[in-house]
């Protein structure tokens, strides 16, 4: 299939909406969870035939003392039993992306934005092929990171999968998010896997043209979806890039987005760098006020 709805969370989905979600770890960050890696704190929300998974998560500094940040985990998107070692492992390999369609809500009207990583635990249980592994790449900042608006609306956050090792065998994948101020109202509306159709001038095939693109370029590659010479990184990568800057693949995506001037350029990737260098542990960062 070149796309599969893993889990809709909607009425009538499995699990009464929960669709085997579970709190997975830094459980002590979602407002109800007894501490246990299970569904306690997690809860479905519907609007007539629409749902989304729902919980609170603890505004923090993201530590044992101040816990934020919580990690929920899906497995086949089928119910949970209990167990998640007892999930049927899910095949993935024949996708480049999955979308996460969220959305976050500040109660005391905070602005700001919230780091959310997508990571994966693939191979046989208890086998040395079995690995914890997140997307990065998928976004700016460590493992991966995509920032999303806390305004209460919802948003596709698009990670791309070629980091992935052995998605032939994923037990469980997830979200995990990095520490808040806040008490944050999350919503997560769907997750879906699909197939890339290669973007031209997408470097990095994250299915958008963007600025990571820039920085694999300048870097000397390899380099996806190569619309001059494939296998050789020239200028005209750099031209065929900036032309191409802000396409995306299918709907939903980041599209649109201005072409940078060469100093817009800098700035982005010194950004981009800057955010590399001072995010130092899988909690830093991302609400302000």
């Amino acid at each position: 299939m070149p796309s599969r709805l893993l889990a809709s969370h909607d009425a009538g989905s499995p699990e009464n909406g929960l669709n085997g979600a579970v709190a997975n770890f830094e459980q002590a960050a979602i407002v109800g969870n007894d501490g246990g890696q299970n569904q306690t704190g997690l809860s479905q929300v519907t609007v007539g035939s629409v749902g989304s998974l729902q919980w609170t998560d603890k505004g923090g500094a993201g530590t044992e003392a101040s816990p934020s940040g919580a990690a929920i985990s899906w497995g086949n998107g089928q119910p949970w039993d209990g167990n998640t070692f007892n999930n049927r492992l899910s095949d993935f390999s024949n996708y480049g992306k999955v979308t996460f369609r969220m959305s976050a809500t500040d109660a005391l009207n905070a602005v700001g934005s919230l780091g959310v990583q997508a990571w994966f635990q693939t191979g046989e249980y208890n086998t040395p092929e079995a690995a914890f592994q997140t997307t990065s790449g998928g976004g700016v900042g460590l493992d991966g990171e995509i920032n999303l608006p806390i305004d209460g609306l919802y948003y596709d956050l698009v990670f791309p999968l070629s980091a992935v090792t052995n998605r032939l065998n994923v037990q469980q994948f997830g979200v995990n998010l990095f520490a808040h101020t806040n008490d944050l109202v999350i919503n997560v509306d769907s997750i879906r896997f699909d197939e890339v159709t290669g973007v031209p001038g997408d470097y990095n095939g994250n299915g958008v043209v963007d600025a990571a693109d820039y920085v694999l370029w300048r870097k000397g590659g390899p380099l996806s979806n190569e619309v001059d010479t494939p296998g050789t990184v020239n200028e005209a990568d750099y031209t065929a890039w900036r032309a191409r800057f802000g396409n995306a693949f299918g709907s939903g995506s980041v599209a649109g987005a201005a072409v940078p001037e060469p100093a817009g350029v800098v700035l982005l990737i010194s950004a981009l760098l800057g955010t590399l260098a001072v995010a130092t542990n899988r909690n830093h960062g991302s609400q302000s006020s």
